[in-house]
Parts: C-alpha cells; structure tokens; sequence
C-alpha cells in the first residue's frame, strides 16, 4: 500500500506505521533526507527488521537503490542526500509447515515399528507443527 509522506511527529508516524504494522502487502513511503533516519528507527520500532529498498533520486541521474534490512539501511545512511521512497516488505504470512514424504516415511515406519497410533502422531506433531488431524489422514493412507 501507498503512504506517501511519513508524518512529521514521531507519535503520529508511530501511529501510522501500527495501523499497516499487518498489513501482508508491500508497504510504500516518501521521506525527506533529514527525516530518513528518524523515520527508518520507528520503522524499525515498530515493524520489526524487515526487508526493505531504500531509494534514493528514483528517475534522476545519482539514483541509488539500496535493498537490505532496515537496521542496516540505519547504518548505510548516516548523512543521507536527495529524496527517498522506502519499500518496505509486508509482514509475513506464518509459513504453515507441510505434510512431506520424509515426514510419511517417518509415520510409516513408527507403524511397521508397532508404535500407537496417538503416540506417533503426537510425536511427529511435536517435532513437526503439523495438526494432528492432518497426521491421522496420512496415518489412515499408509
């Protein structure tokens, strides 16, 4: 999503970067050389180390792009020049873990082992995050 400008005040860009903090989108920024650290600390504050570009002169001759971490764009940028445009990852979806066939094997083994059912699967489900429900199915297919 588009911002534009960052606020000026801190409490009111705070405010607004708590608003998107969830945002799952890649989130778009202006802000001025003076106001560029100041703004990428309560990024950093507030959104966490994201992934983030930080452009400087888009469609000029010194154009500089600079894609890394918002604690390392603070330390790249100690005497920023020129106008920037922040793209900031969005916040990341939790990576749902997968069923894999490593991870049938294993089940099937622990069957052909003679292990219970409920105790395989609540160990797998232990090590792996899986939902239990979704482990029985694949216990039930083998």
């Amino acid at each position: 999503s588009y911002i534009g400008f960052l606020p000026r005040k801190v409490g009111a860009r705070r405010r607004l970067l708590e608003s998107i903090a969830d945002e799952q989108g890649t989130i778009v920024a202006l802000e001025s050389p003076h106001r560029l650290l100041a703004a990428l600390k309560d990024v950093l504050l507030v959104l966490g180390n994201r992934r983030v570009a930080v452009c400087r002169e888009l469609t000029k001759i010194y154009e500089e792009v600079f894609r890394s971490t918002i604690s390392q764009a603070i330390e790249h940028f100690t005497e920023p020049r020129g106008e920037f445009t922040l793209v900031i990852e969005g916040k990341k979806e939790r990576d749902k873990p997968q069923l894999t066939e490593d991870i049938e094997r294993q089940l099937h083994h622990m069957r052909l082992s003679g292990v219970a059912a409920k105790e395989a699967i609540a160990k797998v489900a232990g090590e792996t995050g899986l939902p239990k429900k979704e482990l029985y199915r694949a216990w039930l297919r083998l």
